[in-house]
């Protein structure tokens, strides 16, 4: 058989086992498919189901298994999810770097290495201090383009009111409330 007719033949025979697996235990429409939501349903009934999807709605291990026990070739449906995993892997890589993006004071990329140097240099700022070298001052996204943030923002979480050190308060109530707000 051809490559795509085996891709169709395994789709179909995942499709089976995922309509079997409902069709055995409808409570797991609700009770979730995939590992995580099953992990944690089995934690709080006792249960001990198994996935019917792999985290991002694809076959499992065992899907795999059966079609190969059924005689149809895998490859290509391995193939395929292996590349939707890789596409679903870069679109998700992309949103959290634009949602962590205010990180680097700005509203886009950015890399985990300026973000450590940031966060690292925020908790650790003597009094005074300048920012992290390299780094923009942080500023309130919602009035990055009218002006600095106000530094009056009272603490967010319980715990102590301040470490006494202006410079490093400051620092942190910036931060803190970018996390509050979410970023834009």
């Amino acid at each position: 058989m051809g490559w795509l007719s085996d891709a169709l033949r395994f789709e179909t025979s995942h499709v089976s086992d995922l309509w079997s697996g409902i069709k055995k235990d409808p409570k797991r429409l609700v009770l979730g498919m995939d590992p995580a939501s099953t992990w944690a349903w089995n934690k709080v009934l006792g249960r001990d189901d198994q996935p019917l999807v792999n985290q991002l709605g694809g076959p499992t291990e065992q899907n795999y298994e059966n079609a190969e026990a059924r005689g149809i070739d895998t490859g290509a449906g391995r193939t395929l999810h292996g590349i939707a995993g890789t596409i679903a892997g870069a679109y998700g890589g992309q949103a959290a770097g634009g949602a962590l993006s205010w990180a680097g004071g700005g509203t886009g990329g950015g890399n985990w290495a300026q973000y450590a140097k940031l966060a690292q240099g925020a908790m650790s700022q003597p009094s005074g201090a300048a920012p992290v070298a390299g780094s923009p001052p942080i500023n309130d996204p919602r009035t990055a383009r009218t002006g600095p943030m106000s530094t009056s923002m009272p603490n967010a979480a319980p715990g102590p009111v301040s470490t006494g050190n202006p410079g490093l308060d400051q620092r942190r109530r910036q931060m803190l409330s970018r996390v509050l707000m979410g970023a834009r």
